[in-house]
């Protein structure tokens, strides 16, 4: 669906927000444990090691909801609602992970469930203007309203031009709204080269796939030029096979 073209990059160390209570994030949809699962997911409970507890309980969040995008895409819902569940039990003040709670509810095409879990970021005096808008995108986008979404996604990345999520779904929503895969290309690269921050393994791959609709002939030097600047403007631990 058109939800799944988008890419959610958000940070998943948000800072606790006491605004938000874990009374008011409903889980009666959560019931029996999945018979096809192999493991039940509270049987995960990671030991920290003591001197990096944070740190290690950030980790355990980050692996949560990579579990549970993994389940969504294999269409098992129920486990991938069991892991956010797990994750949200233990940080349910985190505006960020509310968020994604919110994309990973609309990739299960439960868009009632997303709107409620992104008005409760949105009621949070906490809140980052930024992450409302990039929310409210998402809302528009997977009720096809793109120039709605193309909006939204803009203004966010104009408010931060580091969110590489803002920019990334700016580019996309371009496409869908009709301006072409040129246009969208021109939104990407400006926003990689006005901060190096929007460089990531998932905007890069965004960035090659759009150089094939863009200019399919050019599409191989264009990704040759890409990775070339990656090695000079991406992360250490950013991984180059994305260029393949």
């Amino acid at each position: 669906g058109a939800v799944a073209a988008l890419v959610q990059l958000h940070s998943s160390c948000a800072k606790l927000i006491p605004e938000v209570s874990q009374d008011d994030i409903d889980f009666s949809a959560l019931s029996e444990e999945p018979e096809n699962a192999g493991y039940a997911v509270s049987d995960f409970q990671p030991s920290p090691p003591e001197e990096d507890g944070a740190a290690w309980a950030r980790r355990a969040i980050i692996v949560a909801l990579s579990l549970a995008s993994h389940h969504a895409r294999l269409g098992d819902s129920l486990t991938a609602l069991k892991w956010l569940q797990w994750a949200l039990q233990r940080r349910p003040h985190d505006l960020t992970l509310i968020s994604q709670g919110g994309l990973l509810l609309l990739s299960l095409g439960d868009l009632e469930g997303a709107t409620a879990m992104f008005a409760k970021v949105e009621a949070s005096p906490q809140a980052r203007g930024t992450m409302i808008r990039h929310n409210a995108g998402l809302l528009l986008f997977a009720q096809r309203d793109w120039k709605g979404a193309l909006k939204q996604f803009q203004a966010a990345s104009n408010a931060d031009p580091t969110d590489p999520a803002a920019a990334n779904n700016a580019a996309v929503a371009r496409i869908y709204d009709g301006q072409g895969a040129r246009a969208a290309v021109e939104q990407l690269e400006g926003a990689m080269k006005a901060s190096s921050s929007v460089l990531t393994e998932a905007t890069a791959r965004t960035l090659v796939s759009l150089y094939g609709l863009a200019a399919p002939g050019r599409a191989a030097s264009h990704k040759q030029s890409l990775a070339a600047w990656a090695v000079t403007a991406a992360p250490e631990d950013f991984d180059p096979a994305c260029f393949k």
